[in-house]
């Protein structure tokens, strides 16, 4: 290969490497700023609509672009949005979610305006009836079914913090009729069917929320870690109340959705303890070998004497002696 040759690859490889770092870098951030910029001028209307219309453009901009520096910016405007709408919950859940996973790429002035804007917010948490009847006065003056299912969601979470669990239900079904991917509704009337002892019926849409919205939504970390832990819990109570199917059934969706928790084993356990307690023991046996062959080791001493017990119980004395 001669110079000129070998100059004429270079170049073109720089302009290859310039072109995608121009395509998947530059332009997106630049395509990112543009609709936040028309977001803060629609958003500085002040009127209803556009606040609304400022909401869907900022959700865009997070969707289509989620890595861009903008998409910080974004969510805190939404924030400010909602504020604007007196949805302060939800403000409150957006500037936190920012200050807990973001405050890194924060300059100093936006991050010093979201903790006054969060303490604020922190003073304002109370549930009133008077908040109650100006939540239902902007229902009552608005037909856009997004801004509507916000507020249904709003007064469900009001209801859901003062006890009022049935009430606070039916609020998070009609945001979803509302709107059908309203995140905080799908998990708000989890919480309302949990708080009132449905706890199937909230771990299923627990698992719908997962396989649906999991891969993108910014409720997803905590709702893994609500989920695996309530579950298991659950699991628990229901053995010690001798109700050894539920058991079963709440166990069987920790190892389903968390195989690598670090419950997973005690899981295994409790499930061969719950068929050992229902006199099922070849069945309580596999559950026993599980725990003793998983890459866990914290209830193997356990698995290991239960299992004997299980060879006595069922009369192979040879194999309990073992």
């Amino acid at each position: 290969m001669n110079y000129r040759t070998l100059i004429g690859v270079i170049l073109f490889l720089l302009g290859v490497v310039l072109l995608l770092y121009y395509s998947y870098i530059i332009k997106p951030e630049r395509n990112a700023n543009e609709l936040v910029r028309e977001a803060k001028l629609t958003f500085e209307r002040g009127d209803k609509n556009s606040i609304n219309q400022a909401v869907n453009i900022l959700t865009k901009t997070i969707a289509k672009y989620p890595k861009s520096n903008a998409a910080v910016e974004a969510y805190y405007y939404i924030g400010r949005c909602y504020e604007k709408q007196g949805l302060n919950r939800l403000a409150y859940l957006k500037y936190n979610y920012i200050l807990k996973n973001n405050s890194k790429n924060l300059t100093k002035e936006l991050k010093k305006d979201l903790l006054v804007r969060f303490a604020h917010l922190n003073i304002l948490k109370q549930y009133s009836d008077e908040a109650v009847n100006q939540l239902f006065t902007l229902l009552n003056h608005s037909v856009n079914k997004e801004f509507r299912s916000r507020i249904y969601s709003e007064l469900g979470h009001i209801f859901l913090k003062t006890g009022k669990y049935k009430k606070a239900r039916k609020m998070f079904e009609i945001a979803i009729t509302e709107k059908g991917n309203n995140e905080d509704a799908i998990l708000g009337k989890a919480r309302a069917n949990k708080r009132m002892g449905y706890e199937k019926k909230a771990y299923d849409l627990y698992e719908y929320f997962l396989e649906y919205f999991g891969a993108i939504s910014q409720y997803t970390k905590d709702v893994k870690k609500a989920y695996q832990e309530q579950a298991y819990r659950s699991g628990l109570t229901a053995f010690r109340k001798g109700r050894y199917y539920d058991a079963i059934s709440f166990f069987n969706r920790v190892l389903k959705n968390f195989p690598n928790y670090k419950r997973t084993e005690n899981s295994l356990y409790w499930i061969g303890e719950s068929y050992y307690a229902m006199k099922k023991f070849d069945t309580a046996i596999s559950y026993f070998n599980r725990t003793l062959t998983n890459s866990f080791y914290h209830k193997d001493h356990d698995a290991q004497i239960k299992k004997g017990y299980s060879y006595f119980m069922s009369k192979r004395f040879d194999l309990a002696a073992k």
